[in-house]
């Protein structure tokens, strides 16, 4: 589905990724709540608003004309206006989303570690990240009078698979040749996805949720083995008797000598002699 962005009063028309993040379930499709960190016009939370049943679609950005837009249009349950650059937890308890999105505000920090603060702080306050940004520094005029859209600072997909992050690429194949980078007019999902340094975006994706199957939608959990509970030990012993009793069936059960039956005495030699004598006589 392709987006429009106004540029010089040119109208360019691309194919946004965002569609891709959501439609292939990258967002799991069972989320209730949803943070978006640099959440501009709100076009993410209007995406999620069609697609997923939410009950908390929640937003940060630090220019407050984009946050009027966003209150103004109704697809955010509560928006408010952050600094990223500060260094400041976000106004979150731990665990208060099942996910956190940033999607192409990463490049606009001012430096790597406040990057990766603005990350730690995503992985505290939700069960699942998503953090998509480009592969390569873009230079684009300032647009909507907002200082903050220039891009400063680039990072690596290796950096993010460091830090426990599975990494794709997602979008255009970009190659850098001659010292300047080259994209291709065609999008290559197989080449990209695979590896994400050559992708014109890519997307870090890090916890235990659900992820997506072939067919779009989510995995199942699997139930946690429970442990057997503890039997009584007399039970325990009982069976194994009945156990010894089943295990050659059929077999007719050998006959002990009754104890208290005494076997008969042998006649002594001596009297067998003199009753032949007798009957002889």
């Amino acid at each position: 589905m392709p987006t429009k962005h106004i540029h010089d009063g040119k109208i360019q028309q691309i194919t946004t990724f965002k569609h891709r993040l959501i439609n292939d379930g990258m967002i799991p499709f069972d989320v209730k709540s949803v943070l978006d960190v640099g959440c501009e016009r709100g076009l993410t939370g209007a995406l999620l608003q069609r697609s997923r049943d939410l009950d908390r679609m929640a937003g940060l950005d630090i220019f407050e004309p984009y946050l009027d837009d966003v209150r103004k249009h109704g697809y955010y349950t509560d928006v408010s206006q952050f600094d990223l650059n500060s260094g400041q937890p976000f106004p979150f308890k731990d665990d208060s989303f099942d996910c956190a999105l940033c999607i192409d505000v990463f490049e606009h920090l001012k430096d790597k570690e406040t990057g990766f603060h603005v990350a730690r702080e995503m992985e505290r306050v939700a069960k699942r990240v998503v953090i998509a940004m480009p592969s390569c520094l873009m230079t684009h005029p300032d647009f909507d009078d907002n200082p903050h859209q220039r891009h400063t600072i680039i990072f690596k997909p290796s950096e993010f698979k460091r830090l426990g992050y599975r990494v794709i690429g997602v979008g255009p194949v970009l190659l850098h040749l001659a010292g300047k980078y080259v994209c291709l007019p065609i999008e290559s999902w197989p080449i990209s996805t695979a590896f994400p340094s050559l992708s014109l975006t890519f997307v870090c994706i890090k916890d235990g949720a659900l992820m997506p199957t072939k067919e779009g939608k989510p995995d199942e959990k699997k139930e946690e083995a429970k442990p057997a509970p503890k039997e009584d030990t007399s039970k325990a012993e009982a069976k194994k008797v009945l156990a010894k009793k089943s295990e050659a069936p059929g077999k007719p059960e050998e006959k002990k000598p009754e104890a208290h039956r005494a076997q008969k005495p042998k006649p002594k030699a001596g009297l067998e002699e003199k009753h032949a004598e007798v009957e002889k006589a």
